[in-house]
């Protein structure tokens, strides 16, 4: 539990719109995102090297891909303090003035969280993609794309390729570890702050 004390802060003669208060909630909330990210990580690691050490085929991907969402949400959550959304501009002010604090958020930029947004609106995908009966259905696969029924790897709706541990959705994806350094180094960031 955290409890922040309400005072504001002035800097270069001039209030800010946010107080300490709010600053304080955000940054909390920010390392525990960055927690969360951590968790998923290291429990989709845990899967894949109990995998790897038995002589099951294919890992349990529902837990895999369980994890693998969990650390998309927790980045785009991230994403969301930092870049507010556009069309309610009230908050604006909050994601400039964090940003001046914590430099490292501008990796937080709403284009962080366009995968977990593929991911959270699966049944419009989905249901584009099942108006084409010559398209066929790919999704929730695990391994090389170009592997898979010898078709364009745009069409795979969801993808993770251990190899290269890269996360797909369509045609978008990025690479986890990528990922997870990038909120690593938040997370320093925001220690040293909190």
């Amino acid at each position: 539990m955290h409890i922040i004390k309400n005072k504001f802060l002035k800097e270069n003669g001039n209030l800010n719109l946010l107080n300490s208060r709010t600053k304080d909630v955000f940054v909390c909330e920010i390392k525990k995102q960055c927690e969360f990210a951590f968790i998923a990580y290291d429990e989709f690691q845990k899967i894949l090297k109990n995998h790897n050490l038995s002589k099951n085929k294919e890992p349990p991907f529902l837990e895999c891909w369980f994890y693998l969402q969990a650390f998309l949400i927790a980045d785009a959550n991230i994403s969301k303090i930092f870049a507010p959304n556009p069309n309610k501009p009230q908050y604006a002010q909050r994601g400039k003035e964090l940003l001046e604090l914590i430099p490292l958020g501008h990796e937080f930029n709403s284009g962080s969280r366009q995968l977990r947004n593929k991911f959270e609106h699966f049944d419009e995908y989905a249901e584009d993609m099942l108006q084409d009966s010559r398209i066929p259905f790919i999704d929730s696969n695990w391994g090389d794309k170009d592997g898979f029924l010898n078709t364009d790897s745009s069409m795979y709706m969801r993808h993770f390729n251990p190899a290269t541990r890269e996360i797909t959705f369509l045609n978008q994806s990025f690479k986890f570890e990528d990922r997870l350094n990038v909120i690593k180094k938040l997370y320093e960031q925001v220690k040293k702050i909190s």
